[in-house]
């Protein structure tokens, strides 16, 4: 029996040519558009400016600055963070003011699975929440809130609220006065959740209680 011979310059220029395509679709970001197909127009990043800010369309912020929809940066993160469900955001943003009136964080305390308390979790909380309870007071505030434009904000949650009360003064965040939701039920206690006096502390209590809102976003 005749023995066939493999023409490996034939299978090379085959290799050659899908890697050609594969390069060419992805364009100038080569396969890190292939790795990372998140990225978008509302939670993306580039570059960074000369001060280490990352670029979101071409514009970099500071924390205490203006925020992409009319808010506070309060925080950045040149390496980006996960955003749950959602993909990577370099920036968090607070409203310029608080929504008026009180807000319970459910008109009943039933358990809501899947809410977390890190950086990054309060937007897929937000939307947990109102999957859960559509008409649940406090997420859905934040959720029906719009601000130049924007309406993907959300309520924070623990963490993120934490971090607003620690560094809001120096943000130049003013106004927050009194206890605030957080997007975070508190483990093992299916009807409490939560909340952050900017007196100084942190802490969980019933969902039927009534506290500020004040919505943030990423971008």
């Amino acid at each position: 029996m005749k023995k066939r011979k493999v023409n490996f310059g034939f299978f090379a220029l085959v290799l050659a040519m899908v890697f050609a395509m594969i390069f060419g679709a992805c364009g100038e970001g080569g396969l890190e558009n292939l790795i990372n197909p998140l990225g978008g127009a509302d939670i993306q990043g580039h570059d960074l400016d000369d001060e280490g800010n990352p670029l979101v369309d071409g514009v970099s912020y500071k924390v205490g600055g203006e925020g992409q929809a009319g808010g506070i940066v309060f925080y950045v993160d040149p390496e980006g963070f996960e955003v749950a469900g959602y993909g990577t955001a370099y920036y968090l943003e607070i409203a310029p003011n608080d929504i008026p009136g009180k807000f319970k964080f459910q008109l009943v305390g039933n358990n809501i699975d899947g809410t977390g308390r890190e950086i990054g979790t309060g937007r897929n909380n937000t939307a947990i929440i109102l999957n859960a309870y559509p008409d649940a007071p406090a997420a859905l505030a934040c959720d029906e809130y719009e601000n130049d434009g924007k309406t993907d904000w959300f309520l924070p949650s623990d963490h993120e609220l934490r971090m607003l009360r620690d560094i809001g003064i120096d943000a130049g965040i003013t106004g927050m006065v009194g206890t605030y939701w957080s997007s975070s039920q508190a483990e093992g206690r299916p009807d409490q959740a939560f909340v952050t006096d900017f007196s100084g502390s942190s802490a969980y209590t019933y969902k039927t209680e009534e506290y500020n809102v004040r919505p943030i976003r990423a971008f």
